[in-house]
């Protein structure tokens, strides 16, 4: 404990938002005051224009985001059609699931004003992710939940739903890879 009282005078201003943002995401909810220190190291503020496009469908980034400010729309193009999926809201982490299937991101996050992002390099985010197994399982079922509740969104023809469903079974729990 003392360490902690120690060490919170330290943190400036950017440091003690990122910490309390983290605080309250529900997969760092159980990191104590320096964990949350140490993974708020990690992490690079980042500040994107209205209307830009942060991630583009079949784009490697080889990182994650952390939305601090405004809101970004998740949109994806099936059969030359945009369909919006979502919306990431503050402090949302972003980008995560092309991290934990090892593949493209397969939609198009864009700004829907000036926004603020923090982001963590992929090799950062498998550090934690091998030091908190806990946080790893947390994502894990998110991630398959809005996998499912994407393909709901996105209407298809019995037939092009059935091939979509075949070809996205990565998804499912047990395909999710990460070397832990």
């Amino acid at each position: 404990m003392k360490f902690i009282k120690k060490f919170l005078w330290i943190y400036d201003v950017t440091d003690r938002a990122l910490i309390s943002m983290l605080k309250d995401i529900k997969i760092f909810s159980k990191f104590d005051e320096r964990k949350l220190y140490e993974l708020s190291q990690k992490f690079r503020l980042k500040k994107y224009d209205n209307d830009t496009f942060i991630v583009k469908e079949w784009v490697q980034y080889g990182r994650i985001g952390l939305l601090e400010s405004w809101e970004l729309t998740v949109t994806r193009t099936y059969a030359w059609k945009s369909m919006n999926l979502w919306k990431i809201i503050k402090w949302e982490i972003f980008w995560e699931m092309a991290y934990f299937t090892q593949s493209l991101p397969m939609a198009d996050i864009q700004c829907t004003q000036n926004c603020i992002v923090w982001e963590v390099d992929y090799s950062d985010f498998t550090e934690i992710m091998q030091e908190n197994p806990e946080v790893f399982e947390e994502i894990k079922k998110t991630l398959t939940q809005r996998h499912k509740d994407n393909l709901q969104k996105i209407e298809l023809t019995k037939m092009d739903q059935q091939q979509q469903l075949e070809t996205d079974e990565q998804w499912n729990l047990q395909t999710i890879k990460i070397n832990i």
